[in-house]
């Protein structure tokens, strides 16, 4: 519960030995500072804390704190205790009243989870002018949380709600350190982890597209597949970082800087995503990645081959052309997940093959998202795709099966490019021939 202007005021009087008038007259000052943007308890609070006042010394101890790992969305007033392992930019907005407010975010961490934080107006100025600090232990009293936009909870600290900037009584060595930017290998990272650094190699780039957020606005997101000495992975690029794959900055080969991504569980494996508060630093020059995984462990015993040569319950990769998608893709739920699959038909002079496109491969080869295809029209959407990519040559990496009810060969795709580069298919090539010449002279 938060006091009144007059009952911040006695307070300040009472801790500081300053008459109510002087402390008035400070609190009203402080409060023009600041073109009245503030309350009048708000510029109270920022003037305790020049005297060096703690309002919330002993209060905040009155009510029990949660642990993060308890915070869910929808809570109407938390206290929690925790370390700001992180902290982002201050930003400025418009308010519908033609006022400006700002807000700033960052991550706070206690033993148990790690959380996103959302500081608004007069807290993100603490932030602003250092008040509040990376690093530093802060307990927060009637914060509030919502959903963000991964299905995760974030907490929120608005003006009626408390920071101790300095809290007593926590021990340090309760509290994970300051992130500080260190790098984590893919084979560390888990599902729910934000702010993560890490190097990776990029072993495939996916073409870039484009979608409409809920209100109304055009965003953009990538697809890569990469990985580093540990495992390979899936990173996902939004808006300005995708757009460095769809100017060709950003390509296959390339050695990457992952900032402040978070992960996310899609299909049993992570994701690393790089949203609005991470950022991708080409090509570093301080950076070495040496023994690279260079291939998910399913592609790498996938050996190119041509449709008429295929076995059933192998792993083979296909060069040729796409001349059909079906326009009739099957969505169905999993697991509490929405899912989808949609068939195709590649031929490569030999022979003709169906193809199945589960997931992340349907999107990547309708170049489309899941919740697109279920809220448009699908058929228009295969049919304008079709009419863009059919006939161009693909390779297509997967599982060779037998269909139970046509009993023709199909392949379960798990990994696809969709503008093969045929420097790379000529080094394939010349591989190959040698390999054969020189079992052949072994022989």
């Amino acid at each position: 519960m938060g006091f009144s202007a007059d009952d911040l005021i006695h307070k300040i009087s009472v801790k500081s030995g300053l008459g109510e008038d002087e402390v008035r007259g400070k609190v009203e000052g402080k409060r023009g500072e600041l073109n009245g943007l503030i309350t009048l308890e708000g510029a109270a609070h920022i003037v305790a804390g020049e005297l060096g006042i703690n309002f919330l010394e002993g209060m905040v101890e009155e009510a029990p704190r949660l642990m993060l790992e308890n915070v869910i969305p929808g809570m109407s007033s938390v206290d929690v205790s925790g370390r700001l392992t992180q902290l982002f930019e201050v930003r400025s907005f418009d308010k519908s009243d033609d006022v400006k407010g700002k807000v700033a975010s960052g991550m706070i961490a206690d033993k148990t989870s790690a959380v996103r934080i959302v500081f608004w107006d007069k807290w993100a100025e603490a932030v602003e002018n250092g008040d509040v600090k990376e690093g530093n232990l802060i307990t927060v009293k009637d914060g509030y949380t919502k959903e963000n936009r991964n299905g995760e909870p974030e907490i929120h600290i608005g003006n009626r709600s408390f920071i101790d900037p300095a809290p007593k009584g926590l021990n340090e060595d309760d509290y994970p350190k300051k992130s500080g930017g260190s790098r984590m290998k893919l084979s560390e990272l888990a599902a729910g982890m934000q702010g993560v650094d890490c190097v990776v190699k990029v072993l495939r780039s996916y073409e870039t597209r484009e979608f409409t957020r809920e209100d109304g606005s055009t965003g953009r997101v990538a697809n890569l597949f990469v990985a580093d000495d540990t495992k390979s992975a899936r990173a996902v690029l939004w808006d300005d970082d995708a757009g460095l794959v769809e100017a060709g900055e950003l390509k296959e080969g390339d050695i990457i800087l992952i900032k402040k991504g978070y992960v996310r569980e899609r299909l049993d494996d992570i994701e690393i995503h790089v949203g609005r508060y991470g950022k991708v630093v080409l090509n570093p020059p301080d950076v070495v990645l040496e023994n690279v995984v260079a291939v998910a462990s399913e592609t790498a015993r996938a050996k190119r081959s041509m449709i008429t040569d295929l076995k059933p319950e192998s792993k083979a990769e296909v060069r040729g052309a796409l001349i059909r998608i079906y326009d009739n893709p099957t969505i169905y739920e999993k697991e509490g997940e929405k899912r989808f699959v949609v068939n195709g038909v590649i031929d490569d002079g030999t022979g003709r093959l169906h193809t199945v496109y589960f997931n992340k491969m349907g999107e990547i080869l309708l170049n489309t998202t899941i919740n697109t295809l279920i809220e448009g029209d699908a058929y228009q959407l295969v049919h304008d795709r079709l009419r863009e990519i059919g006939g161009s040559e693909i390779t297509a990496a997967g599982t060779v099966r037998e269909n139970e009810t046509s009993g023709r060969l199909e392949l379960i795709v798990f990994d696809l490019d969709l503008a093969p580069d045929p420097r790379a298919e000529i080094e394939s090539l010349l591989k190959e021939a040698g390999t054969l010449i020189g079992e052949k002279n072994g022989a």
